[in-house]
């Protein structure tokens, strides 16, 4: 506990994300005591950043108010802060920088490359790693029928673990149970086999 708090008292702190958008893409600045180590990775319809020695001063999701961003998630893990962004369409992850007490974390759109450049300093573009499933493996997939396939559901929580428990004493392990039931239902009235992990 000591090591923990000692950590969040060392770690840069970072403020709320703020958005710049422009038909060319956007630019997500967070405000922060110094600049650190920074790192992005490309996902599929995403951004994920990782900003070390650091930590948010909230964690949770935020909205935005542009339809093209779906979601920002920040979130604290031991010595990093980790902000995930994920968008309605595949845009490119650009490499981010440290200017003026804040992170600049530009992304740019796709249909951008269409349009006239403006005289902005060259950006490093970050390698997407999308993996693409093996034509093979997609064949014999097609192949088989519902009946072929066990499908295996962790409702999560149960046992010791009942998870988080409401002010009226609804506990998170009889919900995500309830859920893990309709879905069970449903995937066996398509034909599947399904095994609940609380079952056995």
């Amino acid at each position: 506990m000591i090591l923990w708090f000692c950590t969040i008292l060392w770690a840069s702190t970072l403020g709320a994300p703020t958005f710049d958008f422009s038909p060319r893409g956007m630019t997500i600045s967070i405000v922060s005591q110094q600049e650190e180590r920074i790192r992005v990775r490309s996902i599929e319809k995403g951004c994920l950043y990782f900003i070390s020695k650091s930590s948010f001063v909230i964690e949770g999701v935020q909205s935005s108010q542009d339809e093209r961003v779906r979601f920002l998630q920040k979130k604290n893990n031991k010595d990093e802060a980790q902000l995930l962004v994920g968008f309605t369409e595949s845009w490119k992850c650009l490499k981010p920088s440290y200017r003026e007490g804040a992170f600049v974390l530009p992304i740019a759109a796709k249909q951008a490359d269409l349009l006239e450049p403006k005289e902005e300093p060259e950006i490093e573009e970050v390698v997407e790693e999308v993996v693409q499933p093996s034509p093979i493996l997609v064949q014999k997939r097609e192949s088989k029928e519902n009946k072929d396939y066990l499908i295996a559901i962790d409702a999560g929580h149960g046992g010791w673990d009942a998870g988080a428990v409401g002010s009226t004493g609804l506990r998170e392990a009889d919900v995500v149970y309830s859920i893990a039931l309709l879905l069970k239902e449903k995937l066996q009235n398509k034909g599947y086999q399904v095994l609940l992990i609380r079952e056995g």
